[in-house]
């Protein structure tokens, strides 16, 4: 919803007591479209059932806890960053059965010497 949904015509520089009448009939305009969008703004919040400071408050409350889980999205990040470094690390299960056949393969090599 626009506030100001009218734009101002256009000035006329060679004619300055028309330019300033007329820029001075669009700023009492601008303030009264300000003040009836504050108003509408006012009466919403007020059938909501919380006043503008109320919702201050809520506003700062959930700002507060989003800082707390993007925190702690961060951290996660890293501990699973750190266990993908773990993981790759580690010997896989097919590295361990080809190490198991290779082992297999020089005890049998021993006990048939």
């Amino acid at each position: 919803m626009a506030v100001f949904p009218e734009s101002m015509d256009k000035v006329d520089v060679n004619d300055p007591p028309a330019a300033i009448s007329k820029i001075e009939n669009y700023i009492g305009y601008m303030c009264e479209r300000t003040e009836f969008a504050m108003r509408n703004v006012t009466k919403n919040v007020t059938e909501a059932g919380v006043s503008s400071a109320e919702l201050y408050l809520l506003v700062q409350e959930l700002a507060s806890k989003v800082a707390g889980i993007e925190s702690n999205v961060t951290n996660l990040q890293t501990d699973v960053s750190g266990l993908q470094r773990d993981i790759g690390s580690t010997t896989t299960p097919g590295t361990i059965k080809y190490e198991l056949a290779d082992h297999e393969q020089r005890i049998e090599a021993l006990e048939n010497a």
